[in-house]
């Protein structure tokens, strides 16, 4: 048996200050709540700082790492968007940033990952790796025949080599048909998995939907021909999530110009525990300088995740830094429901959380140590470190 202690013990829901943690072979044997005061005894181990389950990274791009620094900031996401697809054709894929990328993350205490990928690029690094990867192989058609892109996303879908541990999902509201969101949405009721998509990144992104105008959709125009989308006086959530109906649990990824019509429009359509909003703080202050609207998501108990995106709009893929982000611009997101995000919730949201996520008995979800923290205020500091015990 091994016995850890530290000042603090988050165990995936709430913070436990005179506890002790009991592993056997990395699984969780037991927390113990403790006297107040009590001595140290022989055998336990005692550091200075929060135990905390490892970290999940509910939402990155793994194969754009090689994407590291390619792409300017402040551009705007119809900029953003296109600057990526260009680049991703003069720079050549790099199989060893991907591995960089992946032992950095594993090295910041992440344990889990949901990761986006348009091919197979990636596949062997997330099968070698210590890191539970799921995979969202990412459609998207832009208003064009839908068939041959789902017919090779299948093709990845079957030649994923960690089985149960992938879906097929959209790309955003604005990128798919109603066409392959219906076979998407298929697909996952069969196999009763997670999907993802990126929902209203940017204010243009409602603005199609509502008015056919806007940058994102002289962006497809310019870059697809002419398309047919017809005003729906609708927001883009509103009018994907009933195409969508049929997934077990969606992660909505960004939401920056989410709004209250759209959460009571989305807990009316579906469950609390079938959706996840995740945030990607340090993206979107990458790509638009803003942030979404945390306060109403808490307000309104949305089940939040963390995530990094990819090194194409970040500068590091470190769920720590994401958390420091997100408490300093919204001081009602205390630490315990940071760390919550990050852990518990991340593993329900990629459907792990019989595994991961808290320290559970029989779980192995990775421990690692928050140092040098504010213990007095509980908070995050410029020195906080993430230390991985197991």
């Amino acid at each position: 048996m091994r016995k850890i202690r530290a000042q603090y013990i988050f165990d995936g829901f709430r913070l436990r200050k005179n506890a002790m943690l009991v592993l056997s072979n990395s699984k969780v044997v037991s927390v113990v709540d403790l006297p107040e005061n009590s001595k140290e005894e022989a055998g336990v181990e005692f550091y200075n700082g929060i135990l905390c389950p490892g970290f999940v990274n509910a939402h990155c791009h793994l194969e754009l790492s090689h994407l590291e620094s390619h792409i300017p900031q402040g551009t705007g996401l119809p900029a953003f968007v296109s600057a990526v697809s260009q680049t991703r054709i003069t720079q050549k894929f790099s199989l060893e940033t991907c591995k960089k990328a992946d032992e950095y993350m594993a090295a910041q205490g992440i344990v889990a990952v949901g990761d986006i990928s348009n091919s197979a690029d990636s596949f062997p690094v997330k099968a070698q790796s210590p890191i539970a990867y799921h995979t969202f192989v990412e459609l998207f058609d832009l208003f064009r025949d839908s068939t041959p892109i789902y017919t090779q996303g299948k093709e990845l879908f079957r030649a994923y080599p960690i089985k149960n541990r992938v879906s097929l999902s959209p790309h955003a509201p604005y990128s798919c048909s109603n066409k392959l969101l219906a076979k998407i949405s298929a697909h996952a009721a069969e196999y009763e998995y997670s999907v993802s998509i990126h929902n209203q990144e940017h204010e243009s992104e409602n603005e199609l939907f509502q008015q056919g105008t806007g940058l994102l959709y002289d962006m497809i125009r310019k870059n697809h021909g002419d398309v047919n989308l017809v005003s729906r006086a609708k927001s883009s959530l509103q009018s994907t999530l009933s195409k969508l109906e049929a997934c077990a649990h969606i992660l909505f990824v960004h939401n920056i110009y989410t709004s209250e019509k759209d959460i009571a429009f989305l807990q009316q359509m579906r469950e609390r525990d079938s959706y996840t909003f995740v945030l990607c703080p340090r993206s979107n202050m990458y790509i638009n300088a803003l942030l979404p609207p945390v306060e109403m998501f808490l307000t309104h108990a949305i089940p939040m995740a963390i995530g990094t995106d990819s090194l194409a709009s970040n500068t590091s893929l470190s769920i720590l830094d994401e958390l420091q982000c997100l408490q300093n611009a919204f001081p009602a997101f205390t630490l315990e429901k940071l760390l919550q995000a990050a852990t518990y919730n991340g593993a329900c949201a990629l459907q792990m959380q019989s595994k991961i996520g808290s320290f559970t008995s029989g779980k192995k979800p990775g421990v690692i140590l928050l140092e040098h923290l504010d213990l007095l205020q509980l908070r995050i500091t410029s020195q906080t470190k993430v230390r991985v015990l197991v």
